[in-house]
């Protein structure tokens, strides 16, 4: 029960533990009352298969969700929620829609972060604390709310999600749990700007969940200059990782590529990255730099763009490019913020 009238979120818990945490009349309750959440009530009263007294438990001592929305923003294909949790801290998350209209959920995992990339807004605010399972997975039961079924799960937002990885792996338990959203693993993917032992260990323990890098740059020394990662883990040692993982996981890996102007679109860059690759089975998701305010770097011309996309066909290297979604409501790759905004 809770103490000193903190109520519970239930949305961090697996049907197993919201038995032990409410001891229902029957066991199943705990399915029921599981199912419910995941369904998008947003009242323990809208139950209406628990019986009166479980309701008035429930309403005394626990919650559904921890946190709370604090402000909506919609653009065509998109839509950015910034989300306030018990302690005041704010963090974001997105929903992007494709042509075909599957929608994918990019959540958040920490407030803030503390690898402080140069390129990314989110790391130019410094890292307040990981957030909980309940506080992941509130992201999802919030944009399923507000932008209807979502299909793909991408952790990719706020944070490093391997710096925080025992609360990643609860909550894409609980999201892909059949008693509730039943999202695949294989939908989700888990995006890192290079922690080598928590690939590897991703690979020894994690579930069959997607894996993304944030690599940007495959020279050594200038991977350093806007990736402070790089200099625990270098990028022969992040190479390795990703061979092992791979190994184990035997799944195309995404390497996501940032492009910045006049910095890491040369051919120079191109050998680095071909040398990267050998052995590997990866796909380079290219990521035109999106602006945001206070960080001192420009994105390419569509010409130098088109260059490196060309070197890349070139010396047969596999890419995709992601169109730039949801840059109008700052939830673009790299422009999520801690700041609160009314």
């Amino acid at each position: 029960m809770a103490n000193d009238n903190i109520k519970i979120p239930l949305s961090g818990m697996l049907p197993n533990e919201i038995l032990s945490a409410v001891n229902p009349d029957k066991s199943y309750r705990a399915n029921q009352i599981f199912k419910a959440i995941h369904s998008n009530i947003t009242d323990f009263n809208l139950i209406t298969n628990l019986p009166a007294a479980l309701i008035k438990n429930l309403n005394d001592n626990f919650t559904i969700t921890g946190s709370s929305i604090n402000n909506i923003l919609r653009d065509t294909n998109s839509g950015k929620l910034s989300i306030t949790l018990y302690d005041k801290n704010v963090i974001e998350c997105v929903l992007l829609s494709d042509l075909n209209g599957r929608k994918t959920a990019c959540l958040s995992t920490q407030a803030g972060c503390a690898m402080g990339c140069l390129f990314c807004k989110t790391g130019d605010n410094g890292f307040s604390r990981n957030l909980s399972s309940s506080e992941i997975v509130d992201q999802l039961i919030f944009l399923e709310k507000e932008f209807g079924e979502i299909s793909n799960i991408v952790f990719m937002g706020m944070g490093e999600p391997l710096d925080n990885i025992e609360a990643l792996f609860k909550a894409a338990d609980i999201l892909n749990n059949k008693e509730g959203k039943g999202i695949s693993y294989r939908r989700m993917t888990v995006s890192t700007c290079g922690l080598a032992d928590k690939i590897e260990y991703m690979a020894d323990n994690g579930k069959p969940m997607r894996l993304a890098v944030s690599l940007n740059c495959a020279n050594q020394e200038k991977r350093e200059k806007i990736m402070p990662v790089a200099k625990k883990f270098d990028v022969n040692k992040l190479r390795e990782s990703l061979l092992y993982y791979q190994s184990k996981k035997n799944k195309r890996i995404t390497l996501e590529y940032v492009l910045i102007k006049e910095f890491n679109t040369n051919k120079e860059d191109v050998k680095y990255l071909k040398d990267f690759i050998l052995g590997l089975s990866v796909n380079i998701n290219v990521i035109p730099w999106n602006p945001a305010e206070g960080l001192d770097f420009q994105t390419p011309s569509q010409k130098e763009i088109d260059t490196f996309l060309n070197l890349l066909i070139a010396n047969q290297i596999p890419y995709t490019v992601r169109h730039r979604k949801a840059q109008k409501i700052r939830g673009a790759c790299g422009q999520l913020s801690s700041e609160a905004y009314g």
